[in-house]
């Protein structure tokens, strides 16, 4: 097992349950993030205000841009596994901000590639996204080539596991890509849609909809997504590209309802246009993640939906106050 993991990103979302189920398995984690503000930046210093409590757990507040930095770190820790969940997420924000995504969610990524060519004993595991399928229609399956992005950050994710395997095939650099599938649940980030409509209909407010809300997710608990991450850390393969999803779509429309159930409320809602840079339906293929990682979904999408509303109940004091827009 290895023992001591760099988690890049450790204040966000899928960061912070990385980090602590990592020390509750009996890892040694160092984490580092830069604490950017894609959404309110309260939600992080909370985060990180949770992660202090761990013991086995080393917070640096920086940026991986700093390559000497990184490098130092990986030397000095004596790191066995980079899991590198560091990006600029948002599809929305991408496409006002292209040169952002592709500084964080590429360049930065190189810093690191550059520095484990030299490290080949050390494992990778890089976050993907469900989003470089673009309109791929049926079931998204990693051995599909014909896939083209329509964002952004789709385009940069794409580009940042075209390098991994550059350099994977070039330096032998062991790289496990993750592509991950509308990730939700406590702690969630606030631009995402399950958060959104948690707080617009436990607040009363207007739950406004992009589309006709028929549009279907692959939606993912976040502590699957980390069991999935976790197991990868034994991979031995030179190179593998793995959806994390639920192989279980559900419409928007479907969501809001669980969640009006859960609280007993009926929401007034507003359905704009839908966004260009929205897809239309993600299902997972999620047969190489059984095979390789014996790894598959615990949680129901209900069942994640009330942990979520529960969550969210329970720490109203401040999840309300949370900037939404």
């Amino acid at each position: 097992m290895n023992k001591n993991l760099l988690i890049t990103g450790c204040a966000g979302f899928i960061g912070s349950h990385t980090v602590m189920e990592a020390v509750s398995s009996g890892y040694v984690v160092f984490g580092i993030d830069n604490l950017e503000r894609t959404y309110d930046p309260s939600l992080k210093d909370i985060r990180v205000k949770e992660l202090g409590k761990l013991k086995n757990f080393e917070f640096i507040h920086q940026d991986i841009n700093d390559k000497y930095l990184i490098n130092k770190i990986i030397d000095e820790k004596k790191i066995d596994c980079v899991i590198n969940l560091a990006a600029k997420a948002g599809v929305r924000k991408s496409v006002l901000h292209p040169y952002e995504y592709y500084q964080t969610n590429l360049l930065n990524t190189l810093n690191i590639l550059e520095i484990l060519k030299a490290n080949k004993n050390i494992k990778l595991i890089q976050a993907s996204t469900s989003s470089v399928y673009g309109n791929t229609e049926g079931k998204f399956n990693e051995s599909n080539t014909s896939i083209n992005q329509i964002s952004p950050y789709a385009s940069s994710k794409k580009s940042v596991e075209d390098l991994c395997y550059v350099y994977s095939q070039i330096h032998g650099i062991r790289t496990t890509i993750l592509r991950f599938f509308t990730v939700y649940g406590p702690f969630g980030r606030p631009d995402m849609s399950i958060f959104r409509f948690i707080h617009w209909i436990y607040e009363g407010k207007t739950v406004k909809i992009n589309g006709d809300g028929d549009q279907k997710r692959d939606f993912t608990y976040v502590t699957d997504v980390v069991k999935g991450i976790l197991n990868s850390t034994k991979s031995e393969w030179e190179y593998e590209i793995i959806n994390i999803g639920s192989d279980n779509p559900y419409s928007i429309n479907y969501v809001i309802d669980l969640i009006e159930n859960y609280f007993g409320m009926e929401s007034k809602k507003f359905f704009g246009p839908r966004d260009p840079s929205d897809i239309g339906s993600t299902q997972a293929s999620i047969d190489k993640a059984k095979i390789l990682l014996n790894w598959s979904p615990d949680t129901s999408l209900k069942d994640g939906i009330i942990n979520t509303c529960k969550w969210y109940e329970e720490n109203n004091y401040w999840t309300k106050n949370l900037e939404f827009s």
